[in-house]
């Protein structure tokens, strides 16, 4: 999805209008205050050569930079390690994946990984699978050597283990939602919207039994298009999203689908399960 779209996940746009990465500034806001007024730093490394993605004013609290990786080819081990070492040994560090969004407050997050006390703790969701956040003492790091590829979870978390306390932090309810495919991108956005309109959500499943044939999927959950991309008013956008620049002409129908920035639906095209841009259309496998 990110390749096709040319643009990292963490620029698509959320229900209320937010980036994802303007999602996380605030969720690290939230924590920052709650920890006192402390400076948080949010970092967002990006591997080469994918885009980076757009800039993100800071926040009061917390100063958003996007960059790359330090250096290429070096797995989730050996990133941390490079990053860690711009801290100090006792600085507790909160990593996780950009490519997903909170179902509950950072702050609830966090108060169960720190709950833990130990130089690296992991979080489970509740059937036992990982969830993209960890606490990290950064001193836990600075074992892992500075060459080469090291993967965190394979490689260096058993080495670190021998030497550190390690931890797991079991979640009761589901604590976040993984964007990195077309359908899990549209799944979040129809639970988001139907969690901030709970009365429309209730109203579209009414519908749905009404009619034995009328599947949830054919019941609009919700529509966001850009300010800057041009959609006919007879146009249908049908849980989907259209982005900046993009154009979706008379009668056009989009479905479950992305229409990026240069790309067009034409007059009556329609448009399902995809992730449109200029250079054509990528189908959900």
């Amino acid at each position: 999805m990110s390749a096709a779209l040319g643009r990292p996940v963490v620029d698509l746009p959320l229900p209320d209008g937010r980036s994802i990465l303007q999602m996380w500034r605030d969720e690290v806001q939230a924590l920052a205050k709650a920890l006192g007024g402390a400076t948080i730093p949010l970092r967002t490394l990006v591997s080469k050569p994918s885009a980076l993605p757009q800039i993100v004013e800071s926040g009061t609290l917390v100063p958003v930079t996007v960059e790359y990786d330090k250096l290429d080819f070096r797995g989730t081990g050996g990133l941390l390690r490079d990053l860690a070492a711009d801290f100090s040994s006792d600085d507790l560090l909160l990593v996780l994946h950009g490519n997903q969004v909170p179902l509950v407050p950072l702050t609830e997050i966090w108060s169960l990984l720190s709950s833990e006390n130990a130089s690296v703790t992991l979080m489970a969701e509740p059937d036992g699978t990982a969830a993209g956040v960890h606490a990290i003492r950064a001193g836990a790091l600075e074992g892992i050597r500075d060459k080469g590829f090291i993967d965190f979870k394979e490689q260096a978390l058993p080495a670190i283990a021998k030497t550190h306390r390690v931890r797991v932090a079991r979640a009761r309810t589901n604590l976040l939602q993984p964007i990195r495919t077309l359908d899990q991108y549209i799944a979040t956005l129809r639970l988001l919207t139907e969690r901030a309109s709970p009365g429309a959500a209730a109203a579209a499943a009414r519908l749905a039994s009404a009619h034995p044939w009328a599947e949830e999927e054919w019941t609009r959950t919700f529509a966001l298009v850009d300010k800057g991309a041009t959609v006919a008013t007879d146009a249908i956008i049908h849980d989907s999203v259209v982005l900046p620049g993009a154009q979706v002409q008379s009668g056009g129908v989009v479905v479950r689908s992305i229409v990026g920035g240069g790309a067009r639906v034409g007059a009556g095209e329609r448009v399902f399960d995809a992730v449109l841009s200029p250079s054509g259309r990528s189908k959900e496998a």
